[in-house]
């Protein structure tokens, strides 16, 4: 739908989620990565681990940076 700029103007407070604007405008994004990768640069420590999702589940490897 359009803007209607007659019934919903710029900083108008709203009272809560049950707020019928509020509830109009709601929307919901998921974003599910196909890989993801963690970095640990402590000199003790150091290592690389990636995570890859195939075949609806997730494959850990742990790799040296």
């Amino acid at each position: 739908m359009p803007y209607n700029d007659k019934e919903e103007k710029m900083g108008d407070k709203l009272e809560g989620l049950d707020d019928a604007v509020a509830r109009k405008n709601f929307r919901v994004v998921v974003i599910r990565p196909d890989v993801v990768e963690m970095l640990d640069l402590n000199p003790e420590s150091a290592h690389r681990e990636i995570y890859t999702f195939e075949n609806n589940d997730w494959k850990f490897v742990e790799t040296w940076p």
